[in-house]
C-alpha cells in the first residue's frame, strides 16, 4: 500500500534540468560546464620544456627523462623532485622550520622508497 507524500502547500517544486544535457539546461549553467571543462583539460606543468626542447613534460616527468638519457644521477633526482615539491604553493604557507622539517621527510621517504629504488636501478642499468 503507497501513500502519496505531499510537502506542505502543495505539488512538489519542479523538478531542474538535467545538468548534462547542456542544450536544455539554463544558459548560465551550459557556459559554466564548458569553463570547467576547459579548466580540467589544462595540463599543470604543459609549459615546462624539456632540456633537449624537443616536446613539453610535467616537471616530475622530465626528471624521469633526464634520469633515463643519463644528464642527471640518482641524488640530482631526489634534488629535482624535492625542489618541485617545496616550489608548490602549499608549501610556501609552511614556516621556515615547517620547510626544513619537509624537505627532511621527503629526502628520507624518497631515499628509503624501494618501489623508487628499483625504478632509478632500472633507469641507471638502461643509461
Amino acid at each position: 500500500m503507497t501513500f502519496p507524500i505531499k510537502p506542505p502547500g502543495g505539488s512538489p517544486p519542479p523538478i531542474a534540468p538535467d545538468a548534462s544535457d547542456v542544450d536544455k539546461a539554463p544558459s548560465g549553467l551550459g557556459q559554466a560546464k564548458e569553463a570547467f571543462r576547459e579548466a580540467l583539460d589544462v595540463t599543470p606543468g604543459a609549459s615546462v620544456q624539456s632540456t633537449q626542447g624537443s616536446a613539453a613534460l610535467p616537471p616530475t616527468e622530465q626528471v624521469g627523462a633526464d634520469l633515463a638519457a643519463g644528464r642527471t644521477d640518482r641524488a640530482g633526482a631526489i634534488d629535482a623532485l624535492v625542489a618541485q615539491s617545496l616550489a608548490t604553493s602549499e608549501a610556501a604557507l609552511l614556516t621556515p622550520q615547517g620547510r626544513v622539517e619537509l624537505e627532511a621527510h621527503l629526502r628520507a621517504a624518497l631515499a628509503d622508497d624501494p618501489g623508487l629504488s628499483g625504478l632509478l636501478d632500472d633507469l641507471e642499468r638502461s643509461a
